[in-house]
């Protein structure tokens, strides 16, 4: 099968999220003996390898890259369209037979982190970026052939969104590399990332990782650690954060009295020395279709506590490999949560939540996404 697949990056560095999940499905694809077609702004070797490459160039201003980049896609992709099975995009782009919004439905996520449109009552207004995104979202989601979430809870958000979708949406989990995230590591890299972080040999520590205060529920995290009492456990926040982002945790450490309970950490593209270091992992989040970093932390055995928010959840069992907390601003709940897991037998949790990882495998991925190509295919042939 010759696949067409449209990316803005493909880095080895920025292999999180869904860029991972894309760089995954690429790379596996081929040893399947598909021929694979990357259109891209950029990459690079490592990457890459053994994919056949085309520059996707942009210029303008960035209040307009969504629509500078999902234009000149469309104009390097058109030649090849007749040569290709099908064009799976997994970003914002126009024309494509497959699409996988990773972030889930973009209008939805503004919705659920309170943005308005203009601004009205209060509410932050969107961003030039925003409204060409939606503009763009509308677009692809009608005309594609196939659209593929990530779980069934963001499948359901898309199809409340945009009801147009809901006969032509297929569900795919992500994968998550049960080698490469595992107990092991853990054995392997606690003791020193505990000694590094100051981090007592008997200290519980919560982990959350995510990019994004706000959608991330860092926020709601300290207010619920602050119910903890001072005898509580510690909290390790590891991701891309901007000054402004640091200048509130650190103001919400103050207030709440959280003085030396709380290590933030720079955004890495290896994870594995923070999951090793927790006793648990939390992401109190508004939006997240499928969070990754919640299945790479179950996946090194890690006990877990979410949102229903968090398209991982539906696979969770509530006490079993972990808590969930059904709304998201909850924080009486979420404090309980973290109550329960400091009294909870962590190491049965973790041992469920290893083997719930170990079901998601990428190559069950890729069959799943080889069947939607196939529904694709006959679709196309048929015109």
């Amino acid at each position: 099968m010759r696949i067409g697949a449209v990316v803005v990056d493909l880095l080895d560095v920025k292999r999180v999220g869904s860029e991972r999940r894309y760089a995954e499905l690429l790379r596996r694809l081929t040893r399947r003996g598909c021929e694979l077609h990357l259109f891209a702004r950029r990459w690079d070797e490592a990457a890459a390898r053994d994919l056949v490459c085309h520059r996707v160039p942009i210029r303008g201003p960035a209040a307009l890259a969504p629509l500078v980049f999902a234009f000149a896609a469309l104009r390097v992709t058109r030649p090849w369209r007749s040569r290709l099975d099908l064009v799976h995009s997994h970003t914002q782009s126009l024309g494509d037979d497959v699409v996988s919004p990773g972030g889930g439905a973009y209008l939805a996520y503004l919705r659920a982190v309170g943005r308005d449109p203009w601004g009205r009552g209060g509410r932050p207004a969107w961003r030039p970026q925003d409204h060409a995104r939606v503009f763009l979202e509308r677009r692809q989601l009608r005309s594609a052939l196939r659209i593929v979430a990530n779980s069934a809870w963001s499948a359901r958000i898309l199809a409340e969104t945009y009801p147009f979708t809901a006969g032509r949406t297929r569900c795919v989990y992500n994968g998550v590399d049960a080698e490469h995230f595992s107990p092991r590591i853990r054995d392997e890299l606690r003791a020193g990332t505990r000694a590094r972080l100051g981090l007592a040999p008997r200290e519980a520590a919560f982990l959350l990782v995510g990019t994004g205060i706000h959608r991330k529920g860092v926020l709601e995290l300290l207010e619920a650690l602050g119910t903890l009492g001072p005898a509580g456990a510690r909290v390790i926040i590891v991701g891309r954060r901007s000054g402004d982002d640091d200048a509130t945790i650190e103001q919400t450490i103050r207030r709440l009295g959280l003085a030396g309970r709380v290590i933030c950490q720079d955004f890495v593209a290896d994870p594995r020395p923070w999951y090793a270091a927790a006793d648990a992992f939390v992401l109190p989040t508004k939006f997240d279709p499928f969070s990754n970093a919640t299945a790479e932390a179950m996946a090194c055995g890690l006990p877990v506590i979410t949102t229903a928010a968090n398209g991982v959840s539906e696979l969770v069992t509530d006490g079993g490999e972990g808590f969930i907390c059904p709304d998201p601003p909850d924080v009486g709940a979420l404090g309980r949560a973290l109550a329960h897991m400091l009294d909870a037998d962590r190491v049965r949790m973790g041992e469920a939540a290893r083997a719930l990882a170990e079901t998601l495998t990428w190559e069950r991925h890729v069959d799943a996404m080889l069947g939607v190509y196939a529904e694709v295919a006959e679709a196309r042939r048929r015109g």
